[in-house]
């Protein structure tokens, strides 16, 4: 027998996330200076396994990534995760040097 906090969990799941702008996660990973394969490669190396293909259909629109992805890749890229929230247009901040 199903337990219904997984039942909530999937609807929870199922909805879209509010004003997600996928064109702007794109630009992001741009300005980061990062194609979909290598920001893939650097997620998955902080801890949050993820395929280029996966970007590609965020990117596209057509699915969304969870929070522990958007977490990643707002760290990847070098911005606040809620660079990939607003419709008004912005700057990302130029990536810093990792020492």
């Amino acid at each position: 027998m199903a337990r219904k906090t997984s039942d909530k969990a999937q609807k929870a799941a199922a909805r879209p996330m509010v004003d997600w702008q996928p064109t702007r996660l794109a630009l992001a990973r741009k300005q980061a200076g990062l194609t979909q394969r290598k920001a893939a490669a650097v997620c998955t190396a902080i801890g949050a396994p993820m395929t280029y293909a996966a970007i590609c259909q965020w990117e596209k629109g057509r699915t969304e990534p969870d929070g522990r992805q958007i977490a990643a890749l707002a760290q990847a890229y070098g911005c606040e995760r809620d660079a990939f929230f607003h419709a008004d247009p912005f700057e990302l901040p130029e990536p810093t040097p990792e020492a």
